[in-house]
């Protein structure tokens, strides 16, 4: 049987799945981690519960906008992005709010020290703009240039916090430029030694250049890593389709009816895959030279 020809349909289904593969696996990751640093010991996620709790806090100050904000986050990681709006909605959130909230916890954690405490929700909120190191190391009690320690921060006056948040971000950014600035230079050099290296090799070869074949195998070569690495992400991303319909039939009250209904929704998309499957071994079966057009 001949080989049949790859179709524009057939790169776009497959790009198409590689980019749904790649959201499943990373929405779950984040679902994952947000789930263990925010839920309690023992606790599942749950809708009501977290907005009965984002409530609560919203109730509270310092602490409240820690815990309001870990609500938000469980809610964002565990909802379809239309739910967690309208969540945000119901809880008469402005968006900038609810980020600030997000950005607050994922910063500070459970930080319960006074000093932080009691500095109230518009301090917390200039100090989300802060590079994740020096949030930590206030939160550690450690000093950071240009601010002090938490009790310094506790006796400035809003309009302070923020001419020192905004002069220690520019500080750094100019700092980080020169570091760019640094690098890219050494990169260079490094890149012209590499060069005269490789000049030096080809003379003690006997100034012979390298083969069409051996230019192949390296390029070859550098092929290997990013199609084991796609096939290793497609992998796990199937493997975590299997657990997903595992759930589904634990689920309590289910039946027979529903679930196939819950598969045959997802026919489409799983022939779309079986489709590009086929095409990929067909493509590594018959795998030869392309003929290069004049």
């Amino acid at each position: 049987m001949g080989r049949k020809p790859l179709s524009d349909t057939s790169d776009e289904n497959t790009e198409s799945m590689e980019l749904v593969a790649q959201s499943v696996e990373a929405k779950a990751a984040r679902k994952q981690e947000i789930n263990a640093r925010f839920l309690e010991e023992g606790e599942s996620y749950n809708l009501t519960v977290c907005l009965e709790k984002a409530r609560m806090y919203q109730d509270q100050m310092a602490s409240g906008m820690l815990g309001l904000g870990a609500q938000l986050l469980l809610l964002k990681a565990n909802e379809e992005h239309g739910n967690f709006i309208a969540a945000v909605e119901e809880l008469g959130l402005a968006p900038r709010s609810a980020q600030y909230a997000m950005s607050a916890a994922l910063k500070f954690g459970k930080t319960q020290t006074s000093a932080f405490l009691e500095m109230g929700k518009e301090k917390i909120r200039v100090l989300t703009v802060l590079d994740d190191d020096a949030a930590q190391d206030l939160v550690n009690g450690e000093e950071v240039d240009g601010l002090g320690d938490l009790d310094d921060v506790a006796k400035m006056t809003v309009r302070e916090l923020k001419k020192a948040v905004r002069e220690l971000r520019n500080e750094r950014a100019k700092i980080q430029e020169e570091h760019e600035k640094k690098l890219e230079a050494v990169e260079k050099v490094v890149g012209q030694k590499e060069s005269k290296i490789s000049e030096l090799e080809m003379e003690l070869a006997g100034r012979q250049p390298p083969t069409k074949e051996q230019l192949a195998q390296t390029a070859l070569d550098g092929l290997k890593a990013p199609i084991m690495r796609e096939l290793a992400a497609a992998n796990e991303a199937l493997r975590s389709c299997r657990q997903i319909v595992a759930q589904a039939q634990k689920i309590e009250g289910v039946n027979v009816d529903q679930l196939t209904a819950f598969s045959e929704q997802c026919n489409d998309l799983f022939q779309l895959l079986d489709d590009s499957y086929q095409d990929f071994c067909q493509d590594m079966e018959y795998i030869r030279p392309t003929k290069q057009e004049a």
